[in-house]
């Protein structure tokens, strides 16, 4: 079974919102945080898969971007 939180979500600080522009996730950022990614997990609610972002490296940092200033997949 995938587990998201492998901590006590308790012990997560409260943190107030940020205003203002997200950041930018840079291709380098993107790549690295991939490749510490496991293959062959199963999708999440987005349906979105390691290996499609594995095979896409180039479009990779453009759809985390895209997700992060639509708060949804595209």
């Amino acid at each position: 079974m995938n587990e998201e939180f492998g901590w006590n979500k308790d012990s997560l600080p409260e943190i107030d919102p940020v205003q203002g522009p997200a950041i930018r996730i840079e291709k380098e950022m993107a790549i690295k945080a991939v490749n510490k990614m496991n293959n062959s997990k199963t999708p999440g609610p987005t349906g979105l898969v390691v290996e499609m972002f594995k095979a896409g490296e180039d479009a990779c940092t453009d759809l985390v971007n895209s997700i992060i200033d639509g708060g949804k997949v595209p």
